[in-house]
């Protein structure tokens, strides 16, 4: 499994040796050729992150950009002239750019098959984007490795034939691997550059290792068959032991493939990432000991992707931890009614935006745990520069049991440790119109950018937010939030609707002592938002998900300190409250997207089941609409993020 054809002379092998200097030239070009297409894609990456940049800013209409200056589509303008409309294109190049994002979205949005079950969902394939970007990777990889390698009959180095594919495998597989340790780190160059968070580029890391196992079978197989026509295979194996290091290489590759299927990481996922670390370190040392030394600089370079991310993040942390005199912060527990935990972090020196993570790490509950959890306030609410992170942490298994049940010991505080802020949210400001989707925990992602919407005196006229929880406890929590940023937006001049559905129909929305307990009937009757009976007759038409809605809650914690009341949020003019009904997806989606005279973005956090159904109708709304066709239809942006990743 010699796969460089190293120097072996002096063991009566002079073939490979020879066939080493006849192939290594050209197959160390195709690795450099892997490199520079990965660097040109980057770079269309940047240059399309820097072009999105410049049409926000032109949108905008910012103080120092040019489009403030000169043309009163601005957002400015928009004061002066109310019918003015930023975000809609009326230009060649502004409709040429327009239309060629509205076709990539069509083909990249769709969400054709899911599967349900708590094994099944697993399988589910990805949306019709990663397949067009795992299809094109595919692609270059196969280029790379049958292009100008079969030989014939009649050629003078047919003797080579089965040498020449296994050498080829060989460069084609360990020039990925540098990629694919770049892929795994939070800090990678890529995400610098492309704008794209590492977690979006997680799902590619997993696919790219795949492919690298499947390229190292072939390696492996052509130099086996090889060695199994001239009858050798023991005499190699006990002469190379190179080619022990590369088989217990690809075993250990192949075991980090299996156990990272979604199935085996949500079993225990503590004890995963620890074996899977160990289990890339144990693989680099063996590949270190199969290559041979002028390829050796493939594992350099992943562990200088590794160094430079770990190191990095290593002074991030300290920096963010430090608090004058002391190290970490305290955090406050508070068990929640739904079995969920309530984390507040106060006196935070840094500043984050809506949308963002962090790792948070409390010790005496898991001592070298840390997990991410989104945070569910916006920073610029906060009154001063001290800032307060909010977490809201769901209890399953795991660190987040622990945590839940630290709270109920009302132990308060914990030393904690955050690493932080991570993640690229989406850019909505230069909307005009905004739509948020949300199911359960997923408003704590949804949420902070309404209130950061509502701050941004942006190009958005009508932002709608729609959230489906299954406790109504949950919409006391956030109502609050909800009243003040609709205020705000208000204020600015754009219109706004929350549409709140509570999928429990047993509880009492309020028992506030002013209205008397409230029942969900009653809600129901009243405030119920309605629904087209003629998309709740189409099949064709999804409801929002809630995946708690069909669990009963155990060991729930009632909040006895305070009476549920709702009437805040009630008695705000633009939301409404519906009771066991979930709103279809064209009762939220679709009038907004026909009334907009310019762009929409569409913002939807949940569960796999509300993402692919939401995926599946932006794409068949936005071919039916023809948008940027035309037909003028505006285009219709969508980002979604998914629970875990």
């Amino acid at each position: 499994m010699d796969m460089s054809g190293m120097d072996m002379s002096g063991m009566g092998m002079s073939m490979d040796s020879a066939s080493a200097g006849l192939f290594t030239p050209e197959n160390m070009g195709i690795a450099r050729f892997f490199w520079y297409i990965v660097a040109a894609i980057v770079g269309f990456l940047l240059v399309l992150r820097i072009t999105q940049f410049i049409v926000a800013r032109w949108r905008y209409g910012h103080p120092s950009s040019f489009a403030n200056k000169t043309n009163m589509r601005s957002v400015r303008a928009i004061q002066l002239r109310p019918d003015a409309t930023p975000s809609k294109p009326e230009n060649i190049l502004s409709q040429s750019y327009a239309t060629t994002t509205a076709i990539f979205r069509e083909m990249s949005y769709a969400q054709p098959w899911i599967f349900k079950g708590r094994f099944n969902r697993h399988f589910t394939p990805p949306s019709a984007g990663r397949c067009i970007t795992i299809a094109i990777y595919w692609l270059i990889i196969l280029t790379m490795l049958w292009s100008n390698v079969m030989l014939g009959p009649d050629d003078p180095l047919y003797g080579y034939k089965w040498e020449k594919v296994a050498f080829r495998a060989a460069w084609v597989s360990v020039t990925q691997v540098p990629f694919l340790f770049c892929l795994a780190c939070k800090l990678n160059v890529i995400s610098l550059l492309s704008g794209i968070s590492y977690e979006r580029l997680n799902w590619f890391h997993r696919w790219a290792s795949r492919t690298v196992f499947l390229t190292v079978i072939v390696h492996w197989s052509f130099f086996f068959t090889e060695w199994s026509l001239a009858d050798f295979v023991n005499m190699e194996i006990q002469a190379m032991p190179m080619v022990t290091y590369g088989f217990a290489a690809w075993g250990v590759l192949g075991w980090m493939v299996l156990s990272s299927f979604g199935f085996f990481r949500s079993l225990w996922y503590e004890l995963w990432v620890l074996q899977h670390l160990a289990a890339a370190g144990v693989f680099l040392w063996l590949l270190y000991l199969h290559v041979p030394a002028y390829a050796t600089y493939n594992i350099w370079m992943a562990v200088a992707f590794v160094a430079f991310d770990q190191l990095g993040r290593f002074a991030w942390n300290v920096f963010q931890n430090i608090r004058g005199k002391t190290f970490g912060y305290s955090a406050y527990l508070e068990p929640m009614p739904g079995n969920f935990t309530k984390v507040t972090i106060p006196h935070v020196g840094f500043s984050w935006k809506a949308g963002q993570h962090i790792y948070l790490s409390i010790p005496r509950i898991g001592l070298i745990e840390a997990h991410p959890f989104t945070i569910a306030n916006d920073p610029s609410h906060e009154q001063t520069l001290d800032r307060t992170i909010t977490l809201y942490i769901k209890a399953h298994s795991g660190f987040s049991l622990r945590l839940y049940q630290s709270a109920k010991l009302q132990r308060s505080p914990y030393r904690a440790f955050v690493s932080g802020p991570w993640g690229i949210p989406p850019t909505l400001s230069s909307f005009e119109t905004v739509i948020f989707l949300c199911n359960s925990t997923g408003a704590t992602f949804t949420l902070p950018l309404f209130q950061a919407l509502a701050k941004q005196r942006g190009c958005a006229k009508n932002i709608v937010f729609c959230w489906v929880c299954r406790d109504p406890n949950q919409v006391m929590w956030f109502q609050k939030q909800l009243v003040f940023a609709s205020e705000e937006i208000s204020a600015n001049g754009a219109s706004v609707s929350i549409q709140v559905a509570v999928t429990d129909g047993t509880k009492p929305l309020c028992e506030c002592s002013c209205c008397g307990p409230t029942s969900a009937a009653e809600i129901t009757e009243k405030e119920a938002v309605p629904i087209d009976e003629k998309a709740k007759l189409e099949a064709s038409v999804t409801s929002i998900s809630d995946p708690e809605a069909s669990r009963s809650s155990t060991q729930s914690v009632s909040d006895t300190s305070t009476q549920q009341c709702l009437c805040e949020l009630r008695s705000c003019g633009c939301a409404s409250i519906s009771c066991g009904a979930r709103p279809s997806l064209d009762s939220v989606i679709l009038p907004a997207v026909e009334n907009a005279r310019g762009e929409t973005a569409i913002v939807s956090c949940g569960g796999k089941g509300l993402i692919a159904d939401v995926r599946s109708y932006v794409t068949r709304l936005s071919d039916e609409r023809a948008v940027h066709k035309g037909t003028g239809a505006q285009g219709i942006y969508l980002w979604t993020e998914e629970y875990g990743w």
